[in-house]
C-alpha cells in the first residue's frame, strides 16, 4: 500500500517554498505566482493568508507570454554582456531567472519565441542576431549557443574577477550572504573579493569561491592578494 499523499493533502515541510520566493526563482513577479496557484497551475496550497509552494511542484515554464519591451531590452543585454551589471533589484531578480530558464530548457529557441513574440524586425548584433534565429525557427542553432553560454574565460584583472563572481552568484540566485556561506568566507571578505577582486589568498580564494558557486573555473584568473586585516 503506498504511503504518497497527493501534494494537495500534504503539509507544508522545510524544503516548501514561499509563493515570494517561488516567484523570484522562476523570474516572474509574486502577483504572477498567485494567479498561477489560484488557478491550479502549480502545486500550491494556501497556508493562513499565505500561498506555499509544495516540494516536488512541476516547475512553471517561463516564456508563456511576451515580455514587456524593458525586459527585452534587459535579456538581449545580458545575451550581449553574459552580465547583469546593466540591472538592478526586482529587474535583476527577474532577469537572472529568465537566463536560467534559457539554460536548462530542452528549446531555449522556443522560450524566446515567447518572450518576443509581440515584436516585429528586431535589429542588431549579438544578442538580437539570437532572437532573430529563434523567431526564424532556428531551434537547433540556438540550442547550442545557450549549451555553450557559460564557459571558461581569461580574467586578467581583479576587476574582471569581481564582475564574473558577480554574475556567477546572480545567475544561480545567491544572496552576498549565502555565496559567503557556501564560499565558506566571512561575509566582509566575501563583498571586497566580488566588489574589487581582493582577498586573503589572491587567486586561490578566488577559485574556491567560483567552485563553491558551481561556476566554471576560469582560464587565466589575477585576483588580488591583500594581507591587511578587515
Amino acid at each position: 500500500m503506498s504511503l504518497d499523499f497527493p501534494w494537495y493533502l500534504r503539509k507544508p515541510c522545510d524544503m516548501d517554498q514561499k509563493i515570494a520566493d517561488y516567484a523570484l526563482s522562476e523570474g516572474i513577479s509574486v502577483q504572477r505566482a498567485r494567479e498561477l496557484a489560484r488557478k491550479g497551475k502549480i502545486n500550491a496550497k494556501r497556508v493562513g493568508r499565505s500561498w506555499v509552494v509544495m516540494e516536488g511542484s512541476r516547475r512553471h515554464v517561463a516564456g508563456s507570454r511576451a515580455l514587456s519591451e524593458q525586459s527585452q531590452a534587459d535579456l538581449i543585454e545580458y545575451l550581449n554582456t553574459r552580465s547583469f551589471r546593466h540591472v538592478s533589484g526586482h529587474r535583476k531578480a527577474r532577469l537572472a531567472g529568465r537566463v536560467r530558464g534559457l539554460l536548462v530548457s530542452p528549446n531555449p529557441a522556443g522560450m524566446l519565441r515567447d518572450f518576443f513574440s509581440d515584436q516585429g524586425t528586431i535589429s542588431g548584433l549579438g544578442g538580437a542576431s539570437i532572437v532573430r534565429a529563434s523567431l526564424a525557427g532556428h531551434d537547433d542553432f540556438v540550442r547550442d549557443l545557450f549549451t555553450n553560454m557559460e564557459f571558461r574565460e581569461n580574467l586578467p584583472s581583479p576587476d574582471a574577477v569581481a564582475r564574473k563572481l558577480h554574475d556567477a552568484r546572480v545567475l544561480r540566485g545567491f544572496s552576498v550572504e549565502q555565496a559567503a556561506h557556501q564560499s565558506g568566507m566571512p561575509l566582509k571578505e566575501y563583498r571586497r573579493l566580488e566588489s574589487k577582486g581582493e582577498a586573503r589568498l589572491g587567486n586561490i580564494t578566488a577559485v574556491a569561491a567560483f567552485r563553491a558557486l558551481g561556476a566554471p573555473l576560469p582560464a587565466v584568473i589575477k585576483a588580488k592578494r591583500f594581507e591587511d586585516s578587515l
